[in-house]
């Protein structure tokens, strides 16, 4: 995080203008998911680990539609038809696997096409923030402990198209505990929420939110490296990630193939 500027002063794209503001929900159902304005890059990445570049990847539509077609004749993805009928929306192909490895710890056997594109949208704002893939993976592994809480709570009281609205609050409350520097929920609002209700009510729904979860957002260890793993192993398997360093391996050097160490007692 050294050196990166704050994420209310990086160039994001322009907030969609003019939208309808569905001010009178309940606390919990005002971050209903439907279609939302979002303002779109100029391309998308087709291949996998190419998002986290640049913003925005270098392939056409046509070249996206077809990597998400042949990504499905590699890799089977949990709700797999959900995500790629929604693919358009992504930033590029590692945020689907991200999104159907999010579903599959969840244990999630149905969600809401619409709820689908909205947690795209969330993580394509994420990636525009300049938010790494491990900071991604980190982020979904706190919002999906979270989810586990919440639901457990009032479970039975959320339907299908809720639980998408959830999940994007709680990623902002992810994103808030895991990092540094953090984009601000009036960003969110304006960015992900505009549509759907004033700031004040998003704020409101954090809050009563955190109450659920008693105002702890820290997730024990082996629970969190579980969950962390689970991310990181979704993208280490399709290659955006490097695999991990075998610290185990003794160098070359102790290992009798010359150096200064071979020399060593």
């Amino acid at each position: 995080l050294v050196g990166r500027s704050p994420p209310s002063a990086r160039r994001l794209p322009e907030p969609p203008s003019q939208l309808p503001n569905r001010g009178s929900a309940g606390a919990m159902a005002i971050l209903m998911a439907s279609p939302l304005a979002f303002p779109s890059p100029a391309g998308l990445g087709t291949r996998s680990g190419e998002c986290c570049a640049h913003d925005g990847g270098g392939g056409s539509g046509g070249d996206f539609q077809w990597a998400v077609s042949h990504e499905a004749d590699k890799q089977e993805m949990w709700l797999g038809h959900k995500i790629r009928s929604q693919a358009q929306h992504a930033h590029c192909i590692d945020d689907l696997r991200l999104l159907s490895t999010l579903f599959e710890l969840l244990d999630l056997k149905e969600v809401h096409g619409d709820s689908v594109k909205l947690l795209l949208r969330t993580l394509k704002f994420l990636r525009w923030c300049d938010y790494s893939a491990e900071d991604l993976c980190a982020i979904l592994a706190h919002a999906s402990a979270y989810f586990t809480t919440i639901f457990e709570i009032c479970g039975q009281e959320m339907d299908v198209l809720e639980r998408g609205n959830v999940l994007a609050t709680l990623i902002f409350l992810g994103h808030a505990y895991v990092l540094d520097e953090t984009c601000p929920l009036h960003i969110w609002h304006q960015y992900l929420f505009h549509k759907y209700c004033p700031m004040k009510k998003l704020n409101s729904a954090v809050i009563r939110l955190m109450e659920l979860m008693h105002f702890i957002l820290r997730v024990e260890d082996v629970d969190l490296s579980r969950r962390f793993g689970a991310f990181v192993g979704s993208l280490r398997a399709a290659g955006a990630l490097p695999p991990p360093l075998d610290l185990a391996r003794p160098h070359a050097a102790e290992e009798g193939e010359g150096g200064p160490a071979a020399s060593l007692p």
